[in-house]
């Protein structure tokens, strides 16, 4: 990779404003597709290369910056060429003479600090620290950002991210906007679970006497249960039993007597007490069952 910012772009010394714009747009078009190669080590040598070619872009695009890295590398002017002695800040000695004036001194304005392309340094401490880190190794400060779009790291006062050429303002901006309006939709599903919530508690303190009402009904509905068949049935037995000896002795008397008439009435009112029996002995173990399993 050349330290050259004309050979980066692959232009002349002396090439026009549109020349080098357009050899910058095809020179990161390349690279943009390289970004997304398979090949890791092709991906790391083709951000290095964006890199560099941005702060080649930034500076020969600028006249001024131009002019100052032309002089820094020994290159007259902003396009090439020799120096012209009769302009401001150029007059050389014997050219002050033969104009009639007074000897004056060369004027040559300082090379500007370029930036750095192999490390990335802390405004703080001026620390060079290795590119792609988040904090400055000496005093913590930050020098490297994720990019909210391909969550590449990315230097701090970038404008652009050197792997997708997202806008890095634009894009927090949006990402600060969807966070915003995902943390107000979460507040509201918030609010809208506690007053479920809310509304659950007050239904259950409205509903409790009632539900503990129907408990002590069901209480008693058990020991109603167990009462019948503990006391009304068998006193039913018994007088359904008391009715059945006499029906039984009426049988009795009837064949003794004779009586067919008398027989048959008999013997149908000792039909019907056992199946009176049999009801209420069936009736009295359902009740009793029904009675153990509600629980009482």
């Amino acid at each position: 990779m050349s330290n050259n910012y004309y050979e980066t772009l692959q232009v002349k010394p002396d090439a026009s404003p549109e020349d080098i714009q357009r050899a910058y747009d095809a020179r990161n078009r390349v690279l943009r597709n390289l970004a997304n190669h398979n090949d890791p080590q092709k991906r790391s040598e083709a951000e290095k290369e964006r890199t560099v070619l941005e702060l080649a872009f930034k500076t020969l695009k600028d006249p001024a910056n131009r002019s100052a890295y032309n002089l820094s590398i020994g290159i007259g002017g902003n396009s090439g060429g020799l120096v012209d002695p009769t302009a401001s800040g150029n007059i050389l000695p014997f050219t002050s003479l033969l104009l009639g004036g007074t000897p004056q001194k060369t004027v040559v304005p300082s090379a500007p600090q370029f930036q750095r392309v192999d490390a990335w340094i802390c405004s703080d401490c001026g620390t060079a620290n290795e590119i792609k880190t988040r904090f400055c190794k000496k005093c913590a400060k930050v020098i490297g950002i994720v990019c909210p779009s391909c969550s590449a790291v990315i230097s701090v006062d970038s404008i652009h991210c050197s792997a997708c050429g997202a806008d890095i303002k634009k894009t927090f901006k949006q990402r600060n906007e969807e966070n915003r309006l995902a943390q107000e939709e979460e507040k509201a599903r918030q609010a809208e679970a506690l007053r479920i919530q809310r509304y659950q508690q007050e239904l259950a303190a409205r509903l409790g006497p009632i539900y503990e009402h129907g408990k002590h009904l069901t209480k008693w509905k058990s020991v109603a249960t167990i009462f019948l068949s503990l006391i009304i049935y068998p006193v039913g037995i018994l007088l359904f039993l008391h009715s059945f000896y006499h029906a039984f002795q009426i049988r009795s008397i009837a064949q003794t007597a004779g009586d067919s008439e008398y027989r048959s009435l008999a013997n149908i009112i000792f039909t019907i007490g056992l199946i009176l029996i049999s009801i209420l002995v069936f009736a009295l173990c359902i009740g009793f069952i029904s009675a153990m399993s509600s629980g009482y």
